[in-house]
C-alpha cells in the first residue's frame, strides 16, 4: 500500500514538475538610439613585414652522410667473437 502511494506521489510530482508555465505577456521592446558620433583615432598595425611565402632552404652540408653502416657492424661483431 505504501509503495503504491509513494509511486503515485512520485509520478504526480514528475507530471506537475514537467509542465511549463508560459508567460502570456509579451516583453516590452525598447529602442535605444545613439546619436551620430565621430570617433577619432588611428589604426594600429603591427610593425614589421609579413612573409607570404616560404621556399625550401638549401644548405650545403659540412658532413659526409653515409647511407649504410653494415661494414662497421660486421667488423665490430668480428672483434667481439
Amino acid at each position: 500500500m505504501r509503495r503504491s502511494i509513494a509511486g503515485l506521489i512520485a509520478a504526480g510530482s514528475l507530471l506537475l514538475g514537467a509542465t511549463a508555465f508560459a508567460q502570456n505577456e509579451e516583453p516590452e521592446t525598447r529602442f535605444i538610439e545613439f546619436p551620430d558620433l565621430l570617433i577619432g583615432g588611428e589604426r594600429n598595425a603591427p610593425v614589421g613585414t609579413i612573409v607570404t611565402g616560404r621556399g625550401d632552404a638549401d644548405f650545403d652540408t659540412l658532413l659526409e652522410l653515409r647511407v649504410s653502416f653494415v661494414d662497421e657492424i660486421i667488423e665490430s661483431a668480428a672483434e667481439v667473437l
